[in-house]
């Protein structure tokens, strides 16, 4: 069940319903009880250690592999004492992977300050960006942190999500991995753009089909939530390629698009022909990022049926 999805598909399904509600309801927990500030706290040892190439091969294989041999062993050990339990710790295990309401967090700390202090607004942003924010205007505070609610729909909640359904959850511990593997070391900057290299790849190709498809369910809550989801669509197809990174650009454009926006990261792109982003935009990037997450959780129960299937045709 934590290497493939069971082909008893409901448990799996569950375990996905179980971390979303788990996640909505209490958010993220202390960074001393969270798994993946533990991965944080490993990566942040074996990055600096060495700086050629081949060592930046190693960081992704063994972070890997010590968090997919820890959650194996964990879940098979309660699983042999306790069987009814190890769905509860599978639960527990997902939703460390995904992070709904820890974005909406910070995405509402940058809101309830950029009108306010706007020193402080900048220093907010600057946990969730990878830009230098001193010198950005109240716009471009707000279209920062649109941004990253628009491309963490992906890396936080959706990408997880997608591979513990092809995968279960080792899938999804995996993905979130290789994602934070990717943020604290994937800069192409003297110190990591060797060691950073395989990581950044990796989370290149993970991210590929998640943010694709999560573009498209955000025209789809777009439309629910009756945001312009004409332009959500037609702005992925003509601006998807604006940023550099080769999956970001889809969710953005579908963010811009849904609130006819100008997202812009200053000197490197601007995403979207509508107006300038304000205030209120990153209180309607929210809405359009939960209702995107709850939305791929239900899509991420019809893989596990799917997948469910074929295992049981190969079984």
């Amino acid at each position: 069940m934590i290497i493939i999805p069971d082909v008893y598909w409901p448990i799996p399904c569950g375990i996905i319903l179980g971390a979303i509600l788990l996640d909505i309801t209490l958010g993220d927990p202390p960074n001393r009880y969270h798994p993946t500030a533990w991965v944080g706290k490993i990566i942040a040892v074996m990055v600096p250690y060495r700086r050629q190439r081949y060592w930046g091969v190693i960081v992704v294989v063994a972070s890997c592999c010590m968090v997919a041999t820890a959650a194996i062993i964990l879940v098979y050990i309660v699983e042999l004492l306790i069987p009814f339990l190890y769905i509860i710790i599978s639960i527990l295990i997902l939703k460390s992977t995904i992070s709904i309401r820890g974005m909406e967090r910070h995405a509402i700390l940058v809101y309830n300050r950029v009108t306010t202090n706007d020193t402080q607004a900048k220093a907010a942003l600057a946990c969730i960006v990878k830009r230098d924010t001193a010198n950005l205007s109240a716009s471009q505070i707000c279209s920062g942190t649109i941004e990253s609610v628009a491309e963490n729909t992906t890396d936080g909640t959706t990408a997880p999500l997608f591979y513990m359904g092809l995968f279960g959850v080792v899938g999804a511990l995996i993905s979130r991995t290789i994602n934070t593997i990717d943020s604290m070391a994937g800069y192409r900057s003297y110190i990591f753009e060797k060691v950073g290299w395989f990581g950044a790849h990796c989370d290149t190709i993970l991210g590929w089909a998640p943010a694709r498809i999560t573009a498209y369910v955000m025209v789809l809550s777009a439309l629910i939530l009756r945001y312009d989801y004409r332009g959500a669509y037609s702005t992925i197809r003509t601006h998807h390629n604006k940023p550099d990174s080769l999956n970001s650009g889809y969710t953005i454009s579908a963010m811009a698009g849904a609130l006819n926006i100008t997202l812009e990261k200053p000197g490197k792109y601007s995403v979207g022909s509508g107006r300038e982003a304000n205030v209120k935009d990153i209180r309607d990037s929210i809405r359009i990022m939960k209702c995107t997450s709850y939305i791929f959780g239900g899509i991420a129960c019809g893989i596990t049926y799917v997948m469910a299937q074929v295992w049981q045709w190969v079984l």
